[in-house]
């Protein structure tokens, strides 16, 4: 889901008409898709943007987004604030599989593959593998954003139909660590130590 000015929107919609048609006019379409990056508050401010932060602004547009009440209590609260978004953000986008290891470890929890069977009719993903989680005893789920039940993140990714297999988790863990062993054990171990300190 994404939450704009306007509202709570899925995020199809909201790529298909408010990024698509910018990304299309500015030529950042890459290879069908959008080339997504996420950036803590920090790094932001210190990247050549055209239009730098304004700490001003920030807090008029603040002061003016809690005024609307029905607005705030829409956004969920997030589960694991331990992490920052934009390492969140990383860890369900990509790099998933590390990070449900690294929680099945610290929390001696079971890592799961969810496998999309069928997807909602504004998707346009293909059904297969699209995400690693631990499953915790009462049936909810975990990955960077916290424990929750799985039909949230379901939503997340606009999944109608779904089965888990711990052999996809296993399989794409392996596929990472072969192909990109640097990258997994630095993303493996980061998320690791938000959990062991």
């Amino acid at each position: 889901m994404v939450f704009d000015f306007q509202g709570k929107k899925r995020i199809q919609p909201f790529s298909e008409y408010v990024i698509m048609p910018i990304a299309e006019k500015r030529a950042y379409r890459r290879h069908g898709g959008i080339l997504t990056r996420y950036y803590s508050e920090a790094t932001l401010k210190t990247l050549p943007l055209r239009v730098k932060a304004n700490e001003t602004y920030i807090k008029k547009a603040q002061i003016e987004i809690l005024k609307n009440r029905s607005f705030c209590e829409k956004i969920p609260k997030r589960l694991n604030p331990i992490i920052p978004a934009d390492r969140a953000a990383q860890f369900s986008f990509g790099w998933c599989a590390p990070f449900a290891s690294a929680l099945e470890q610290a929390k001696s929890l079971i890592a799961i593959g969810i496998v999309a069977v069928k997807y909602s009719p504004d998707q346009s993903n293909t059904p297969g593998y699209f995400h690693s989680v631990v499953l915790h005893p009462d049936g909810d789920v975990e990955d960077s954003w916290g424990k929750q039940p799985l039909q949230r993140i379901l939503d997340r990714f606009g999944v109608l139909e779904y089965v888990l297999s711990r052999e996809e988790h296993l399989e794409k863990n392996a596929r990472l660590m072969k192909n990109s062993p640097e990258k997994y054990a630095s993303a493996y171990h980061e998320a690791l130590s938000y959990f062991l300190g």
